[in-house]
């Protein structure tokens, strides 16, 4: 519970609401530090705050474990109409 004083003679008493935090991981990789940091966050901002990890799979973004044999080259430009 959390004490909040209006004024010295009048005291009321409010529930505490839980923070409620939402983390993004920029990493889309397996062994991702980023996550493992956001993870480590979980337990370390309980009870007093809800860290809800969000995952980046399934939106169009790149990811180098699957660059395989069709990574870009460095300096390779797109051929446009030709």
């Amino acid at each position: 519970m959390l004490v909040v004083a209006r004024n010295l003679s009048h005291l009321e008493l409010r529930p505490m609401t839980q923070l409620r935090l939402l983390g993004l991981s920029g990493s889309l990789r397996r062994a991702s530090k980023s996550t493992a940091v956001l993870r480590g966050l979980q337990d370390a901002l309980a009870p007093k705050a809800r860290l809800d990890i969000f995952s980046l799979h399934g939106l169009p973004l790149y990811n180098e474990d699957e660059d395989g044999e069709h990574a870009p080259q460095f300096g390779a430009r797109p051929a446009f109409g030709h």
